[in-house]
């Protein structure tokens, strides 16, 4: 959920949140960096992970923290290094894995010609989805 949605919901309906952590999140209505903007969509057309994760990480995190030395006790000269390593090993590790609701001990409901916006597509049927997980969760 984004920062901004969950404010919303907390603002709406403030019984229903017991606890809220919002992390690198705004109020809303800001537009991005024009920069980010042109590094995301660059990365559509790149296939190496490797060389996304080096786009990526210079436009996440400053030039002086990653040349900065590595954490103590790293064999990597600069975070940059330390980092990178790091997230190769993850991608090495890691493959995209089907979702199993089962394993997970989720209800999953797919909605057939719907777009990404199924709150306001179809916002009946997506509150009252809400108000039956919020039940279940005996949060109401």
């Amino acid at each position: 959920m984004g920062g901004m949605i969950a404010q919303e919901l907390v603002l709406e309906k403030p019984h229903y949140v017991k606890s809220l952590c919002l992390t690198s999140t705004t109020s809303g209505m800001t537009l991005p960096p024009l920069t980010g903007v042109m590094t995301i969509g660059r990365l559509f057309l790149i296939r190496d992970p490797m060389q996304k994760t080096r786009i990526l990480l210079n436009l996440l995190y400053p030039q002086e923290w990653l040349k900065a030395p590595a954490p103590t006790g790293s064999s990597h000269k600069t975070n940059e290094e330390f980092l990178l390593e790091d997230l190769r090993r993850r991608i090495e590790r890691t493959r995209l894995q089907p979702i199993n609701a089962e394993q997970l001990g989720v209800d999953v409901e797919c909605w057939e010609g719907s777009g990404h916006a199924l709150c306001s597509e179809q916002s009946e049927k997506y509150n009252a989805m809400l108000e039956k997980h919020f039940q279940k969760a005996g949060l109401i």
